[in-house]
C-alpha cells in the first residue's frame, strides 16, 4: 500500500486527536456553535467531479436564498489533480476574492490543516469512498452534505450513521428529489389517505439510456486504457480492492460506442466506476437510490420500527464476471412486516408508481412531475404536511443554523442506501 493511499484513508494524528475529544469538547467544533464574527459558513470539498463541483455552486446559490449568511469555500481536495485544479479555480470565483482556496491530496490532510475552520464539508467521491471520508469530518465535529446513495455497503453505511450519531452533527445526504415541492405534495397525498390502503409501490429503475446500453455492450475483448495519469490511482482505489487487485485499465467506452456525449469520459473510472460493484451499484443506487427514497419518504419508512424487510427476493444479476457487473435487467420485491412491498424492474418511465384501492399516483424522476388516474386523486384535500424548503442545498444551510430540519437526515439515507444494498444482494445471489 501506498504512503499517498494510507494517508488517504487513515486518520491523521491531528483529526484522531479531534475524534478522540469529549463530546463536549467537539461542540465546540461544531457547526452554529463557533461562528466567525463575520457570519460565514466556511465549506470545504471532499470530491472535485462534476456533481462535487455542482454541489459547490449550489451551496453559494442556496446561500443567497438561505437567509443564513454568506459561505465560503477554503479547501478542496481529489484523487485527480486535474478535478483539485478545477475545483480550485471555481471556489476561488464563488469566493469572488480575498484568500484563496487550498487544495489538499486527501481528506486526511484538509482536515488536518484547516478542520478548525470548517463548519461543513461536502463528500462527492465515488460511493467506495464515501465512509472515510464522512465518518472522518463527522469525528472532526463538522455538518456532512454526503451524496447519495449514503455509502457502497451495509457497513459503511452503518458506521456513517453512528459517526453522525456519537458526534451528534448534521449529515445530509444528496436525495435531493425530496426536498422537491411536487415530490413532497405526492407524498402528502399517500400519506394522507388519497389512494386508499396502499397496495404495492412499483419502482421504475429503467436501463434503457446510451450509457446503460454501452455498458451492456462491453465485453472482454474490448480495448482497454489506463487511468488519467492525473489521479493517484491507489489512492482513488482506496480499501475497496487491493490496489495489486483493482484493474488496471478499463474498457475504452468511445471505442465500444462512438455515440456517447462527449462529456462522458473516455474509460475509467471517471463516471463509469458506477457500474463495477466494488465501488458502485449501477442503476438500483444511481437514479434508483431517488426513486426508494420517494417511496420510503411517502411510506414514512425513514421513521418506522419496522423498517426492515422480512424479504427480498429478484431476478437479475445477469452479469456475474462482466467487467461492469451491475445487473442491467432485473425484477425484485421487497416484502416488509406491515404495508405494501415494493416491486422493483427495469421496464417503464423511470419514477415510482403508487398502487392504492382508489387509484394510482406516479412521480417521475427526476423532477417530479406527478400523474395519477383518476387525475382528481391529485386535488385531494389531506391533512399531512411534509414542509417545504427553497432547495436541498437550502435546506442543508438552514438546518445548520437551526432554521428547518434536514429533510434526508443520516438515518434516512441509511435506510435507503440499506434497502438498495439489499436489493443488489438479492440479484446476485439469484
Amino acid at each position: 500500500m501506498s504512503a499517498s493511499r494510507r494517508f488517504f484513508l487513515g486518520t491523521s494524528a491531528a483529526a484522531a486527536a479531534v475524534a478522540g475529544l469529549s463530546k463536549s469538547a467537539r461542540a465546540a467544533l461544531a457547526p452554529g456553535e463557533a461562528k466567525r464574527a463575520d457570519g460565514v459558513t466556511n465549506l470545504a470539498l471532499i470530491g472535485c467531479g462534476g456533481q462535487g463541483r455542482h454541489n459547490l455552486t449550489q451551496m453559494f446559490e442556496a446561500a443567497k436564498a438561505a437567509d443564513v449568511g454568506p459561505v465560503r469555500a477554503i479547501a478542496v481536495c481529489d484523487a485527480d489533480s486535474a478535478r483539485t485544479a478545477d475545483a480550485v479555480a471555481l471556489a476561488n470565483s464563488l469566493n469572488g476574492g480575498g484568500a484563496e482556496c487550498q487544495a489538499f491530496e486527501n481528506h486526511a490532510a484538509l482536515l488536518e490543516a484547516v478542520g478548525k475552520d470548517l463548519d461543513a464539508v461536502i463528500v462527492a467521491t465515488p460511493d467506495h469512498q464515501h465512509a472515510p471520508a464522512s465518518i472522518a469530518a463527522a469525528d472532526a465535529g463538522l455538518a456532512v452534505y454526503c451524496e447519495k446513495p449514503l455509502a457502497n455497503s451495509v457497513a459503511d453505511c452503518d458506521a456513517i450513521l453512528a459517526a453522525a450519531r456519537r458526534n451528534d452533527v448534521p449529515l445530509q445526504v444528496g436525495s435531493h428529489e425530496r426536498s422537491n415541492d411536487k415530490v413532497r405534495r405526492a407524498c402528502e397525498l399517500v400519506r394522507g389517505g388519497a389512494l386508499g390502503e396502499l397496495k404495492e409501490i412499483v419502482l421504475h429503475m429503467p436501463t434503457e439510456q446510451t450509457h446503460h446500453r454501452a455498458v451492456a455492450a462491453t465485453e472482454a475483448s474490448d480495448p482497454t486504457v489506463p487511468p488519467p495519469s492525473s489521479l493517484d490511482y491507489a489512492m482513488w482505489l482506496g480499501e475497496s480492492t487491493a490496489a495489486a487487485a483493482g484493474p488496471a485499465t478499463w474498457p475504452d467506452m468511445k471505442a465500444v460506442d462512438p455515440q456517447l456525449p462527449g462529456w462522458m469520459p473516455q474509460a475509467g473510472p471517471h463516471f463509469w466506476w458506477r457500474f463495477v460493484s466494488a465501488f458502485g451499484a449501477g442503476e438500483i443506487t444511481d437514479r434508483g437510490a431517488h426513486i426508494l427514497d420517494i417511496a420510503q419518504l411517502a411510506t414514512g419508512r425513514d421513521d418506522a420500527e419496522d423498517w426492515e424487510p422480512v424479504s427480498v427476493t429478484g431476478t437479475g444479476g445477469d452479469r456475474p464476471g462482466a467487467f461492469y457487473d451491475a445487473p442491467m435487467r432485473y425484477d425484485f420485491r421487497v416484502t416488509f412486516p406491515s404495508g405494501p412491498d415494493y416491486v422493483g424492474t427495469t421496464e417503464g418511465e423511470r419514477g415510482v408508481r403508487f398502487v392504492g384501492e382508489k387509484g394510482e399516483l406516479f412521480v417521475a424522476v427526476h423532477g417530479g412531475a406527478t400523474t395519477a388516474d383518476p387525475a382528481s386523486l391529485l386535488e385531494t384535500e389531506v391533512d399531512v404536511d411534509l414542509g417545504r424548503t427553497a432547495s436541498h442545498h437550502v435546506n442543508f444551510l438552514r438546518s445548520l443554523a437551526g432554521k428547518e430540519t434536514l429533510f434526508a437526515p443520516a438515518q434516512a439515507g441509511h435506510r435507503t442506501a440499506v434497502l438498495c444494498h439489499r436489493i443488489n444482494a438479492a440479484l446476485r445471489a439469484a
